[in-house]
């Protein structure tokens, strides 16, 4: 989690263990965002996803603004990985919500953007 308490002591490990496989665990529920309330309003709780995670999967499918925002939340924890240096093994997410079909595209967009650290399929 790019937002996470543990994710500069996680990159300083990443980078101490060449040989490790490192991914990113995005996150579109119960975590922090990477984009200010400001940027992402939909998410209620000003830096932070709602906590109930069908509420938000439903949300996300039927939603049009969430879906944007979803997007752009998405591609801001992506760059946030970049800059890592890092080279990206995998993808996942919290709460397996990257088997969500909206999801799962957002961030298959999001991973192919120009500048990313491999832009191969996931």
């Amino acid at each position: 989690m790019v937002t996470g308490d543990a994710f500069e002591h996680a990159v300083r490990s990443a980078r101490e263990n060449v040989d490790l496989a490192v991914g990113i665990h995005l996150v579109t529920v119960q975590g922090k965002s990477v984009l200010p309330h400001a940027e992402s309003p939909i998410w209620s709780m000003g830096r932070s996803f709602p906590r109930k995670s069908c509420c938000r999967g439903l949300k996300y499918y039927f939603s049009r603004v969430a879906r944007e925002q979803l997007t752009k939340e998405l591609a801001a924890q992506f760059r946030r990985f970049h800059f890592t240096g890092l080279k990206l093994s995998h993808v996942d997410s919290h709460l397996h919500m990257h088997v969500h079909p909206v999801v799962f595209a957002a961030a298959s967009t999001c991973r192919a953007l120009p500048g990313q650290a491999d832009a191969s399929p996931l």
